[in-house]
């Protein structure tokens, strides 16, 4: 996904009137990869958010993760 410039309101210097606050532009990836092992039995691999994208106080992604699996058909 490629993300484009958001806009976001905060009181950034204190004088309660909510300013313009801009991110900048991000892109998410997440890969995954599924490889057959016996006919009813697949591992898999992958990992979320590649690029790390996010930042704490205006894009609060979930930050990278990696996992692997088994999927099985009965």
């Amino acid at each position: 996904r490629l993300v484009g410039q958001q806009v976001f309101f905060a009181d950034t210097n204190g004088d309660d009137i909510n300013d313009p606050v801009y991110t900048d532009p991000y892109v998410s990836i997440d890969l995954r990869a599924e490889k057959q092992v016996i006919a009813t039995l697949s591992g898999l691999a992958g990992v979320n958010n590649l690029l790390d994208a996010g930042d704490v106080s205006t894009l609060p992604l979930e930050p990278r993760q990696y996992y692997v699996g088994l999927s099985g058909q009965f």
